[in-house]
């Protein structure tokens, strides 16, 4: 094997290394029965308790999502709104 050979999978390895590398999230303080709490959850969902916490902050980070994503629905009720295929034709015929 060469040294080029060598240096390809050493460089291939370190690669996939810093891709499957997540950053952590660390909570100060968090009162002794939230931590109870959510270990006896994640026992019952039979779950580690950090796939447990990673769960959760999907959840909560999705139906933010959507809650935002229904009001600018309603915050745009009743507008017209014109399809970009014809604003950018506009756009072409004024120039």
């Amino acid at each position: 094997m060469s040294a080029v050979d060598t240096g390809f999978r050493r460089h291939d390895k370190l690669c996939a290394e810093r891709i499957e590398q997540m950053p952590d999230l660390l909570l100060r303080d968090v009162p002794q029965h939230i931590i109870d709490t959510l270990e006896r959850q994640a026992a019952l969902h039979s779950r580690s308790a950090e796939a447990e916490h990673r769960i959760i902050l999907e959840e909560a980070i999705r139906a933010g999502f959507w809650e935002r994503a229904a009001a600018l629905r309603e915050e745009t009720r009743g507008r017209i709104s014109v399809p970009s295929e014809e604003l950018i034709r506009q756009d072409r015929d004024e120039r």
